[in-house]
């Protein structure tokens, strides 16, 4: 007489369980500064996946100009986005959500979070999320503590249907000089005409490919450190990934853009086109 064998009970993680490391993205504590258009998406992504712990932080709330590009129902108008964001998340996994219905400031426990995702429309506070998150992380270095947090940060920007991704690993030095040679100020960013400024595909897209580089994270893979993508023209531009020892001026290959690429070219007005590309400052 044979005895059957057991059939394992299926799990949340049974159709990539072969591609990514489950015991680190069960236990990934994930901090999303800016929840509307990209945010949106990317909280919905990572709690789907099954991560342990999520902080969301956005002080607007709902409009009904945000329907259509950041796709909220309209029984949400008016409510805080965090909360809109916390009641979606929590359907869709058994996970802690720590919400910040304010402007990021200090009083944001970044230390709390491994990965950092800035999905936020103003250059100067995407300068100061990730200054704040750096000088942590090495606040942390400093004191020797065997755990350091943050460890990764990413930054999403979008302009209608061109989005730009950038990843920051916190033991690259290359990596940060690259990221900090992106930042301009909110005066130098070309905003474009507010009819023409967001879309829910392109968001959709960038929370995606947000999620991608946090997968890599997790495998410890080289991350790809700039990253845009026109969908109206087609056209992909990639900087190759920073070795501890790069930095901005040696990171150039034939696969890097060859011309300005969104927001390395901040005072650009060239509107998008199938042939061109529009700097990018914000996620609105």
């Amino acid at each position: 007489m044979t005895t059957a064998t057991p059939v394992k009970p299926a799990t949340r993680h049974d159709r990539y369980a072969d591609l990514l490391p489950i015991p680190a993205l069960s236990t990934a504590r994930c901090l999303i500064i800016g929840v509307g258009a990209i945010g949106h998406q990317l909280a919905r992504l990572l709690s789907a996946m099954g991560i342990n712990t999520l902080g969301i932080c956005d002080h607007d709330t709902i409009e009904e100009a945000n329907l259509g590009p950041q796709a909220w129902p309209e029984m949400y108008i008016g409510t805080h986005k965090v909360v809109c964001v916390e009641e979606t998340c929590s359907e869709l996994c058994n996970l802690t959500i720590a919400t910040y219905a304010i402007p990021f400031s200090h009083q944001i426990d970044v230390e709390n979070y491994d990965f950092i995702f800035s999905c936020v429309d103003k250059m100067e506070v995407r300068t100061a999320i990730f200054n704040a998150a750096i000088n942590v992380h090495t606040a942390a270095l400093l004191k020797h503590r065997k755990a350091i947090s943050p460890r990764f940060f990413f930054d999403a920007r979008m302009s209608a249907e061109t989005c730009r991704i950038l990843a920051v690993p916190f033991d690259e030095p290359g990596a940060l000089d690259l990221y900090r040679s992106s930042l301009f100020s909110d005066a130098e960013a070309y905003t474009g005409n507010c009819t023409a400024k967001s879309t829910v595909y392109c968001a959709t897209l960038a929370a995606s490919l947000l999620c991608a580089q946090f997968t890599k994270s997790l495998r410890k893979f080289p991350l790809d450190p700039d990253m845009t993508f026109n969908l109206l023209s087609g056209e992909y531009f990639k900087t190759p990934p920073c070795s501890p020892s790069s930095s901005p001026s040696s990171s150039s290959s034939p696969s890097a853009p060859t011309s300005p690429s969104a927001a390395s070219s901040p005072t650009s007005s060239t509107s998008a086109s199938p042939t061109t590309t529009s700097p990018i400052s914000s996620s609105p």
